[in-house]
């Protein structure tokens, strides 16, 4: 059994670029600079930042001010680059403020992109195929083991392994993780064959299924082979039950099998939708038995 420690407490900015020699003046403390010369860099981890919570975050601006300041580095006369907190900059030009608060790095371009991955790594809203790629760009640059990156980033080894096994994904999938598709989803499926994983993805994908429903779906395909995705959600969906004997055998077979191997796993999360399927199984294997007996 894979053995999933907790993970340690990250590493703040603090700690891992406090040492960095700073030049002298405004250099390593606090100050306010326009926002006009600060720039994005364009490497940054993060590439998606939603309209709604940009405005919501200018609104707050307007009302109290930034209170915790964005980290540049000087890259010209007058000019800066984002090391860490673009999502404040961006909304704070939305709230239309001519300064905000800012500390100064003097670090090199390497520097930053290591400074600038471990703050987005640290963000609970990256998204998952954000996050796999930034990871394999901190183990590269840092030339570390993927226990030191957990450390850095304050996630678990385990989880850290599992984000970054999403850049071996076929690239169809990897584009499905922009319809809502995570890394917990391409996980529970993995069980399954290529085309039969690629077209349930592509259904839970389309009809926003639940990592819950997920599992469900690719344990019964795992369970009977040859039952389709789309017969095995509409069975877990509650879709329309309907059709002849052989149809509502099989359906029968198809959750015994599943259940048969749900029975030798570790069932540590039986829940209310679980008893509600084996009661429904129990249901559907006294009907079958009483049709057989009354052949007979």
């Amino acid at each position: 059994m894979l053995e999933t420690r907790a993970p340690k407490k990250r590493v703040s900015m603090d700690e891992l670029f406090g040492g960095l020699v700073e030049s002298s003046g405004q250099l390593g403390g606090t100050t306010m600079l326009p926002v006009s010369q600060i720039e994005a860099d364009p490497e940054q981890p993060r590439k998606t930042f939603t309209n709604e919570t940009l405005r919501e975050l200018a609104d707050s601006l307007r009302e109290q001010g930034m209170l915790q300041p964005v980290l540049v580095r000087p890259v010209g006369r007058d000019r800066y680059l984002l090391i860490a907190g673009e999502r404040r900059w961006r909304a704070a030009q939305l709230a239309e403020l001519v300064e905000i608060p800012v500390m100064v790095k003097d670090v090199d371009a390497p520097t930053t992109r290591v400074m600038s991955l471990v703050e987005n790594l640290q963000r609970e809203d990256l998204r998952d195929e954000e996050k796999a790629q930034a990871l394999h760009e901190l183990k590269r640059l840092r030339k570390t083991t993927w226990e030191e990156i957990a450390r850095l980033v304050g996630l678990s080894e385990a989880r850290v392994k599992a984000l970054a096994m999403l850049n071996r994904e076929p690239a169809e999938v990897q584009a499905l993780m922009s319809s809502g598709i995570t890394e917990k989803h391409l996980s529970l499926t993995r069980v399954l064959k290529d085309e039969r994983r690629l077209s349930l993805l592509r259904e839970v994908a389309r009809r926003g299924l639940s990592t819950q429903q997920t599992r469900e779906a690719s344990d019964l395909l795992r369970a009977d082979e040859s039952l389709a995705v789309a017969s095995a959600l509409r069975h877990l969906l509650g879709g329309e039950a309907s059709g002849n004997g052989r149809a509502k055998s099989d359906r029968v077979l198809s959750y015994v099998r599943y259940f048969e191997r749900l029975s030798d796993s570790d069932l540590e999360d039986v829940n209310e939708d679980f008893l509600e399927a084996l009661a429904a199984l129990e249901k559907q294997v006294r009907t079958l038995r009483r049709r057989l007996n009354s052949r007979g």
